[in-house]
């Protein structure tokens, strides 16, 4: 991908390696079929490669000035994009965390998940099944995340976004100690841990 492009390689038979078309794009690269999209920093392209000699651009999506693309996958012939947005303070809702040519994903704030349990949150993670014949939103979900230390794992049937969060040290140490491992411990020092889940104190 030297210069800003994407060259199409006819790499078959290897004797006739040659050149077959250029893309005047570059980024990560997922093909389906006759499509080829293109994933930049802020844009995702969609090219029509069927005549490789001449791709034509078909769809284009812009991400929010705001946002950045976390990852895709492919998976029966659709796109499964994540995309994070960051909150603003002002005016957390609606998010738009992409476009896709006119049409902008506008998701309110009633739409949007978040865990059960309270953790620091910066960004909005957006899930998105994008269309690639047309760069269309077919579905999206959206929750709350932080942009750091997030883990995103996609299966056949889910995907899933990683967060972490600070718990109570005493609590965590009574439930483990008195669940796993009451011969690691006396009965007094499990005594004084259950103790302390009654206290009114800080961590």
């Amino acid at each position: 991908q030297p210069q800003g492009k994407t060259k199409i390689i006819n790499s078959l038979p290897v004797d006739k390696l040659s050149v077959s078309g250029n893309i005047e794009k570059t980024g990560q690269l997922l093909l389906i079929k006759d499509i080829l999209v293109v994933f930049t920093d802020r844009t995702i392209y969609g090219f029509d490669v069927k005549n490789v000699a001449s791709p034509k651009e078909i769809w284009k999506i812009n991400l929010d000035k705001q946002g950045q693309l976390s990852t895709a996958r492919l998976y029966q012939d659709k796109i499964y994009l994540i995309t994070q947005t960051g909150i603003n303070i002002s005016r957390p809702c609606p998010i738009i965390p992409l476009t896709s040519g006119q049409t902008p994903l506008s998701i309110d704030c009633v739409e949007i998940y978040h865990p059960s349990t309270v953790i620091p949150a910066d960004v909005t993670y957006t899930a998105s099944i994008i269309n690639p014949g047309d760069g269309k939103v077919e579905k999206s979900v959206s929750v709350v995340g932080s942009s750091s230390k997030s883990v995103i794992y996609m299966s056949n049937k889910s995907i899933y976004i990683t967060y972490t969060y600070s718990i109570d040290q005493a609590k965590f140490m009574y439930g483990f100690l008195n669940e796993k491992g009451k011969d690691l411990v006396s009965a007094e020092v499990l005594k004084k841990l259950e103790d302390l889940q009654k206290m009114d104190i800080s961590n």
